[in-house]
């Protein structure tokens, strides 16, 4: 994995989780696949935002480590370096850590296969399993639902409209460059297909439905 990912190779671990940055010992050995596909790679979500690598996580403004954000302004070359610049919070293999495995994987394959992931997905699998209905993304915002997160007080607040005014739909600013999983990591003008992988979810639409029975 180093080979595709040197950004990631040769990593420090936290002694503490939220101990202070400068406080870490080597990985007890390199990353693989295996951790991705089990979210045991050593980063994660943590709750916990006073530790100082939650401080560093929101100074470096990278997402996979809590809500989604389709609107990241770089791509995934520019993501990977700063996240090679965080220690781990957990050695290799020896924790769950929610969510971003899956963002390092759609980067992997990206280079892997010298395309976007969302272009992968899309010649590999959904377009050959017929699953028109399903991407990272819609041309057809009308069909998607508002999304809720729970506040601080409790109740629930909007994350993401319905309809025209989702982040997830055509309107998406294709000024900012966006974040492409692919091997260079920007393209000219950004689909909103991306928007899903950075968010770490697939909608699928009734066709899908129909496939899982």
């Amino acid at each position: 994995m180093d080979r595709l990912l040197p950004e990631l190779a040769n990593r420090r671990v936290l002694k503490r989780p939220d101990g202070p940055l400068d406080e870490t010992v080597p990985a007890i050995r390199p990353m693989t696949v295996e951790d991705l596909l089990t979210f045991r790679l050593g980063w994660g979500i943590d709750f916990n935002a006073e530790a100082p690598v939650q401080k560093a996580i929101s100074g470096l403004g990278i997402s996979g480590f809590g809500m989604p954000n389709p609107e990241q302004p770089f791509g995934a070359d520019e993501w990977l370096k700063r996240l090679g610049t965080l220690p781990l919070m957990a050695q290799p293999g020896e924790q769950w850590l929610y969510t971003l495995g899956s963002d390092v994987q759609g980067v992997l394959v990206g280079r892997a296969a010298d395309q976007a992931f969302d272009s992968f997905v899309r010649e590999r699998i959904t377009g050959p399993l017929g699953m028109k209905d399903t991407g990272f993304g819609t041309s057809r915002p009308e069909r998607l639902a508002t999304a809720y997160m729970p506040s601080p007080d409790g109740k629930l607040s909007i994350f993401d409209e319905a309809g025209a005014k989702s982040r997830y739909g055509p309107r998406a600013d294709v000024s900012r460059g966006g974040f492409r999983s692919g091997v260079h990591g920007r393209r000219p003008g950004v689909a909103v297909e991306d928007a899903a992988w950075r968010a770490g979810s697939i909608r699928a639409g009734p066709d899908a439905q129909r496939r899982r029975g």
